[in-house]
């Protein structure tokens, strides 16, 4: 304990005052001494205190979410990278291929609207999902920054010739929706001599990633990213899984999971863990940082179908 004898409020709120003037408005969701001198209660007599001469009591020191939120609401991030698994569409009714029980609803969530909440908010530099469901897009995120590592079904393309085919027209005739005489078959390149068999533009097991993803991992978004966001992944599916690794040994890289994943490690101090379903975990974020409403806006905006 500190006796009121050692400290004057003069003196302590004027420490603070100086400290406070002296930096700039990122520095300062980090640096919170003068904060916490500011916060400083002196009382004159405590029973509870042997001497009863006063303490001090000192309030909590933050927490690492805590800094987050303010650096978020005080804009201190302009290259945001995202990196999002099965787990972040669960809620949308998206099969996670691990939990039993889900049904095919296709409609954005909160999570999704969060990230084209970032890129209203000019921070989003790119989004890597490892999805193929393209709700990111649908939830409003410009294509350009979103890199689909595994591909999306707004496009397919025949697997002879490579021409381009109607995604919708593809779908449809998977589904066995549309003309009736298409049920039961393959979409079939529409080009003259061709007749190959057409497949929407996903990944299939055991053919490569898009080139633009390895151009994009040695392009400058690993070296500028300032924030990592890791939501919904087991961070097993190789190359993805590799991002976390990628960036710069500062960067702050802050998992929202229901379990602790890759090299995530909370006695990290880059490193925040935020446990839960990602939905859950995403409005508690914006709860903290005061975005709630825009998040709802986005939401609401986008339309629904069914």
């Amino acid at each position: 304990y500190i006796s009121s004898s050692m400290v004057d409020d003069t003196d302590v709120n004027t420490a603070a005052a100086d400290y406070g003037g002296a930096r700039n408005e990122c520095d300062d969701v980090d640096a919170r001494l003068g904060d916490e001198l500011a916060s400083l209660r002196i009382s004159e007599e405590d029973e509870d205190v042997p001497g009863g001469t006063g303490y001090v009591e000192e309030d909590e020191e933050p927490t690492k979410l805590e800094v987050l939120a303010s650096k978020l609401t005080s804009n201190c991030f302009k290259n945001i990278v995202i990196l999002s698994g099965a787990g972040v569409s669960v809620s949308a009714g998206i099969p996670d291929f691990r939990t039993p029980g889900t049904g095919w609803e296709n409609h954005p969530n909160s999570t999704h609207c969060f990230i084209k909440l970032l890129e209203d908010k000019g921070m989003l530099r790119r989004c890597f999902t490892q999805n193929i469901d393209g709700l990111e897009v649908l939830a409003g995120v410009s294509a350009t920054r979103v890199m689909e590592c595994h591909g999306h079904f707004r496009t397919a393309s025949c697997t002879r010739c490579h021409a381009s085919f109607d995604g919708i027209k593809c779908r449809d005739i998977i589904l066995n929706t549309g003309n009736e005489k298409s049920k039961g078959k393959a979409p079939r390149c529409e080009r003259e001599k061709c007749n190959g068999i057409v497949k929407p533009d996903i990944v299939f097991f055991g053919e490569g990633l898009p080139s633009e993803f390895f151009s994009l991992l040695k392009g400058g978004d690993m070296d500028d990213c300032d924030l990592l966001i890791v939501m919904g992944t087991s961070l097993q599916v190789f190359p993805v899984a590799a991002i976390p690794e990628h960036i710069n040994n500062e960067c702050t890289r802050l998992l929202v999971n229901r379990e602790l994943v890759g090299t995530f490690d909370e006695n990290n101090p880059r490193d925040i863990y935020l446990a839960g379903d990602c939905d859950d975990s995403i409005r508690k974020l914006c709860q903290m940082t005061g975005w709630e409403q825009d998040l709802y806006k986005i939401y609401n905006a986008i339309p629904k179908t069914g």
